[in-house]
């Protein structure tokens, strides 16, 4: 059946070619990319879906414009192919494409018209502006296609530069006119104007917050504000005009001397008509916040809930876009416009609808502006509780870039190369010669295909700026925003923690390594100002050092280095020498102690020695003393029995020596018969298990001689031999050789005692 009506449609088709005498051929369906998308490479992929026609030999014919009328379109050579590769379009530029299908020689019609903006510059994404960076950190940026080069400037001079506006109270708007005369508006009335290379307080007559300026010439402006407060600048004095409304007044622009528009709370528009004031509510609307005139019948106001509204010189249209409420609009042409608003939502009007953009921000957005040269500011609420500002800019797409401060920015105005905005507490901020001019410019040539670059060797404790841009073989991008970066000024201390306590006199002193540092210096001082101190070189993150002193506080800090610059100095460290020596056997106040025991105590690193004494008197007046290089003693002669003996230690280093321990006293343990004197107590066997060599440790009361074997379990025996012992513990080492695995006994007699250990062989 499916191959019956396959071959019936086939020759309906051949019927109807021969009754109509031609055949129609339809034009393609435009794919990718699609219509209005923004951020393409120059090397952008133009895709279109297959067509049918009678024959089999179906061709494409592709137009490339940058007018939509496609005047001067570049045509490419037809191809069978429903994809094209373009290769290097200009940066940051609008192009119209159609399509048309050939079937043979005969033509479709030409698509419909479709329009991409290539990329009009590299979209950063790391370090993200404000972030602390190591002298070595890696940058890093969104890959884009179709270049023969990507080119970054690092530099320590940014274009911006913080004014002193002579006051604290918050700037909301800001204006510069054609002219470049700067002025700026804010809180309780405050009016500046920026004239002898100075900000100046003007008094206009009120002290209502002042919410935004505007200026058609050097010689007419308003300040609008809240309470419906007007206030009009001839070009020599302010005036407060009449009350027009007592709603809150948000937004002010003007087409030329004789027309403007207001808006502000409660949808309130007030239009300025050659000397007459009129007010009308937009209906449906709530608080508007900015208006922007393009002509007399070209007007567009923002506001509360999504608000976007456009006057046509007859009446107001309202619509919602998105879903926030939108503080500020701007527009170029009449083709090109955006408004911004909360959570840093951004929606461009391209002539027929609004279209979200990403912002590359998530914060409040209160304030845009272009320069006349399709470069956008947009300013709002300050990234986190401790900055940065929040500055993004437009180059055929929202990056984020430095703003130079860490506070909300409320206003900001753009004119050529002239940028001023302002904020919170006073704060204004306006661009000097560019930047990226000092002694210190490094510029970079990265290959195309990279997506990061490794910085070194930037200086300590610096703030640097960086930006980028791509390059293809016809054009050059511009650059991106700038965005910053501050290397840590120095290592930071990790052990031993500051203000330690009882130290040993030899430490290992460490520090968090230092990216991007090839060396460092430790330095510790017996005083804070270091006058009396010691250096030392480390190629690491750690040196070690023994110091001298016992109850001592010392100083310590640590700088790095590498071939470009040397750091400051971190933070300086305190820690205190341990001043006495901790006991351990034989426990204090002891019974039955062995009349020659092994004294011990815990050692001290770097102390290289120790003194003990002890006596039969508690005070010690009259002690038996003796130097040592280990933290123990062994006795050499037994002691009196059944008697009490006080001991100490102190350490000594050097010239100085610690305090005393605390004394400890111990009992030796009475007459005991010969037969009493070998036990199991007396023997010692390790290692056990053993793999044929291990020792024999002899605790031994008096100098004796004792015979010691070795045998299996069969009576075998291995070793035998006489071992004479001192008074205290006696080591012999044995060694066996080769010996099957398996159970052996270890045999030590004294006179008619004897004891037995088992050894284990493995």
């Amino acid at each position: 059946m499916k191959n019956i009506l396959t071959l019936s449609t086939l020759l309906f088709l051949l019927f109807s070619t021969n009754l109509f005498g031609e055949t129609r051929i339809y034009p393609p369906n435009l794919r990718a990319p699609l219509n209005g998308e923004q951020g393409q490479a120059p090397d952008v992929l133009l895709n279109w879906d297959a067509v049918t026609g009678e024959s089999l030999n179906i061709t494409y014919e592709l137009q490339l414009s940058d007018n939509a009328s496609f005047t001067d379109a570049v045509t490419f050579e037809r191809t069978t192919l429903t994809a094209l590769q373009m290769n290097d379009l200009l940066f940051g530029k609008t192009y119209f494409w159609r399509v048309r299908a050939f079937d043979d020689e005969t033509p479709s019609d030409w698509s419909v018209v479709w329009l991409f903006n290539t990329a009009g510059s590299i979209t950063l994404e790391s370090p993200k502006t404000g972030s602390l960076v190591y002298a070595d950190p890696l940058l890093e940026w969104d890959k884009l296609t179709g270049l023969t080069a990507y080119q970054l400037q690092v530099d320590t001079i940014y274009g911006f530069a913080l004014d002193s506006s002579g006051t604290d109270v918050n700037i909301n708007a800001t204006f510069i006119s054609e002219t470049g005369d700067k002025w700026a508006v804010g809180d309780n009335g405050i009016v500046l104007h920026f004239e002898d290379a100075q900000w100046v307080t003007v008094d206009v007559g009120t002290t209502e917050d002042l919410n935004d300026v505007f200026f058609v010439n050097d010689s007419y402006g308003y300040v609008v504000g809240d309470g419906g407060v007007v206030v009009h600048y001839d070009g020599a004095n302010w005036t407060i005009n009449e009350p027009l409304t007592p709603n809150n007044l948000s937004g002010i622009s003007f087409v030329d001397v004789n027309t403007g528009w207001l808006v502000g709370d409660s949808g309130l528009v007030i239009k300025y008509d050659d000397g007459n004031w009129t007010s009308e509510i937009i209906a449906d609307t709530n608080d508007l916040y900015d208006v922007f005139a393009l002509g007399l019948s070209n007007v567009w106001a923002c506001g509360k809930n999504k608000q976007v509204s456009y006057f046509d010189g007859a009446v107001w249209t309202s619509e919602s876009i998105g879903t926030k409420d939108y503080y500020a609009l701007w527009f170029t042409d009449e083709n090109n416009g955006w408004v911004v608003g909360k959570s840093g939502k951004i929606f461009y009007f391209n002539g027929v609808e609004w279209v979200e953009q990403s912002s590359g921000t998530s914060k409040d957005l209160y304030s845009i502006s272009f320069d006349g040269n399709n470069t956008g500011y947009a300013v709002g609420k300050k990234l986190g509780s401790s900055g940065p500002g929040n500055m993004v800019i437009y180059n055929s797409g929202w990056t984020q870039m430095e703003a130079g401060y860490i506070e909300d920015i409320y206003g900001i105005y753009a004119s050529g190369n002239n940028i001023l905005y302002g904020g919170k507490d006073g704060f204004l901020m306006s661009s000097t010669d560019g930047g990226f001019n000092s002694p210190y410019l490094k510029t970079y040539a990265v290959p195309f295909d990279s997506g990061s670059y490794q910085l070194n060797n930037l200086l300590f404790g610096k703030t640097f700026y960086y930006r980028m841009r791509a390059v293809n073989n016809m054009d050059t991008s511009a650059w991106t925003g700038a965005w910053s970066m501050t290397t840590y000024a120095v290592p930071e201390l990790a052990s031993p923690s500051d203000g330690t306590s009882d130290t040993e006199l030899n430490q290992l002193f460490e520090w968090e390594e230092y990216g991007g540092a090839t060396d460092y210096l430790f330095q510790i001082g017996a005083d804070a100002e270091f006058a009396s101190s010691w250096s030392i070189p480390s190629d690491s993150s750690s040196a070690d050092f023994t110091t001298a002193l016992f109850g001592h506080e010392y100083f310590w800090r640590v700088n790095a280095l590498h071939p470009e610059d040397l750091s400051a100095w971190s933070e300086v460290w305190t820690f205190t020498t341990v001043n006495t020596v901790t006991l351990e056997s034989p426990e204090d106040n002891a019974e039955d102690v062995n009349p020659c025991p092994k004294f011990t105590w815990e050692a001290i690193a770097g102390v290289p020695k120790y003194e003990i004494a002890v006596d039969i008197d508690e005070n010690l007046s009259n002690p038996n003393t003796q130097i040592v290089t280990t933290n123990s003693n062994q006795c050499q002669e037994s002691m009196e029995r059944n008697t009490i003996y006080y001991w100490k230690v102190r350490a000594i280093s050097g010239l100085d020596s610690s305090d005393w321990s605390a004394v400890w006293s111990m009992k030796t343990e009475g007459y005991i018969g010969i037969e009493d004197k070998l036990s199991q107590h007396s023997i010692h066997v390790y290692p056990n298990p053993s793999s044929g060599e291990f020792s024999v440790a002899i605790n031994s009361l008096t100098g004796e001689v004792y015979k010691m074997s070795v045998m299996d379990v069969t009576g075998r025996v291995l070793l035998k031999k006489d071992v004479v012992c001192f008074p205290g513990e006696n080591k012999v080492d044995v060694k066996l050789g080769k010996i099957e695995k398996g159970i052996y006994l270890v045999n030590v007699k004294k006179g008619e005692q004897l004891v037995t250990e088992k050894l284990f062989i493995r």
